[in-house]
């Protein structure tokens, strides 16, 4: 009897938790929200995508929406490194010439993708919405990229 390797299972837990926020949705509308795995595992050298949904509130009629993306810390106060950022391509030198936004931020899809990952690119991946003026929110759900 073969049994999967720890990274193996946690792959599968990652592919059924995805499956299941596709079916059920990930988001409540109207609300400052969002959906994204928990867990995101991914081989050394590979590419990944961190599928990622957000909302907020209806009253909103933004004319644009931006987006970044943070490297383990949610508060832009602390500088976090910048891993993707819709209105200029200035993010961290870790995450220079490997990252791109895969989604479509008026349409409220905020998925990432991460390439040729290395162990320093593994931690927690953090979305803030920028709809202008004081309309901005960093989303507290994050994922954690682990890289085996």
């Amino acid at each position: 009897v073969h049994t999967p390797s720890p990274p193996l299972e946690k792959m599968k837990a990652a592919g059924a938790l995805l499956t299941l926020g596709i079916l059920f949705g990930g988001t409540q509308a109207g609300l400052w929200s969002a959906w994204m795995p928990q867990t995101v595992v991914a081989f050394e050298g590979t590419c990944v995508a961190i599928p990622c949904r957000f909302d907020y509130p209806d009253e909103l009629r933004p004319s644009a929406v931006h987006g970044i993306w943070y490297f383990n810390s949610p508060y832009p106060r602390n500088y976090p490194p910048v891993v993707y950022k819709s209105r200029t391509s200035i993010v961290h030198e870790s995450f220079q010439g490997r990252t791109r936004l895969l989604g479509d931020l008026q349409a409220r899809n905020c998925t990432l993708q991460l390439s040729r990952l290395s162990p320093e690119l593994a931690g927690k991946y953090f979305f803030r919405g920028d709809l202008g003026g004081y309309n901005q929110y960093t989303y507290s759900e994050h994922s954690t990229l682990e890289i085996v």
